[in-house]
């Protein structure tokens, strides 16, 4: 993760300390923490930088209707976007996606 995130630089055997002292009741929380921080993926969402710029009218008015589909029980399960997503990224519209 990006060091902007931390108030300061950790060092593996800290992080161990750390970890040692947690209450029992955070033990969860704190390897989905930690799992999260491991995956490249995330870190790379984190790292990124936000998007400032102002919605468009459009944009906004697509979030919008967006927003009121869900409300309604009209969207789509993400399990379904991911298989759409994954069929498009790999150019097998309309076959199996590997496993």
């Amino acid at each position: 993760m990006p060091r902007a995130y931390y108030a300061g630089f950790v060092t593996r055997a800290e992080l161990h300390k750390l970890v040692a002292e947690l209450p029992d009741e955070a033990v969860e929380s704190a390897s989905s923490l930690l799992r999260h921080a491991a995956d490249p993926t995330v870190r790379t969402l984190l790292a990124a930088p936000l998007d400032d710029e102002p919605d468009t009218p459009e944009e906004r008015a697509a979030a919008d209707a967006g927003w009121a589909a869900h409300q309604r029980g009209k969207s789509d399960p993400v399990s379904r976007l991911t298989k759409h997503g994954r069929r498009r990224l790999l150019g097998l519209r309309g076959r199996p996606v590997p496993r």
